[in-house]
């Protein structure tokens, strides 16, 4: 109930809408197009690299981004706090929606800084009630984006300005020619994008 009404200010305050992430919404994000155990891969050895857990997770919560990101630039997906979904809990398996009726219990995704790391895994789920609090539980908000099309026209009026449309990587700005786009709905997307430096030498892509 508390990380809902926080998104509800946070909302209100900047003047667009963040929420509680779904739970489809929050694994996306962990693993970060990784089939693996972890959104890094399944080697366990590379744990400590990414999160805060059991013997590598200290005795307290600790402040983001001391681990290394994921390939979404996402920091503390796995460890140091469970993270509250919006959704209530289902188990997976069931045949048919009577099978089993969903939960009161909201869902929890990530573990924490005293699990192990079976307890951290990106499927790795478990519930409780919306009043619950404890001190290694916390939230992620998640920002609605606003539905982006680009049409032909607006394409072909910014053909001659296309720093309409840029990328900034490593604070350098690089133009980019975006084709016809349009997305529907509030789930994460990733685009693939290939920048070709205009100079000659070396080039990032």
């Amino acid at each position: 109930n508390d990380a809902v009404a926080f998104c509800a200010w946070l909302s209100e305050k900047e003047g667009v809408t963040y929420r509680l992430p779904t739970e489809a919404e929050w694994e996306f994000s962990c693993r970060a197009g990784n089939p693996g155990a972890y959104g890094f891969g399944s080697d366990i050895s590379k744990l400590a690299d990414y999160g805060w857990y059991g013997d590598h997770g200290g005795k307290n919560t600790m402040s983001v981004g001391q681990k290394a990101a994921n390939t979404f630039g996402l920091f503390d997906m796995h460890g140091n706090v469970w993270e509250w979904c919006g959704d209530r809990f289902r188990k997976y398996e069931a045949d048919s929606a009577d099978a089993h009726p969903v939960s009161q219990n909201r869902v929890f995704r990530g573990g924490s800084f005293i699990h192990l790391p079976t307890y951290i895994r990106s499927a790795y789920r478990i519930s409780g009630q919306s009043v619950y609090r404890c001190y290694n539980n916390g939230f992620r908000p998640a920002r609605e984006c606003e539905i982006l099309t680009i049409d032909k026209a607006d394409r072909e009026k910014s053909a001659d300005s296309s720093s309409r449309y840029a990328l900034f990587l490593d604070g350098r700005r690089a133009n980019v020619r975006i084709p016809d786009l349009t997305f529907r709905g509030n789930h994460p997307i990733t685009l693939e994008y290939y920048v070709t430096p205009k100079r000659q030498g070396a080039g990032h892509q």
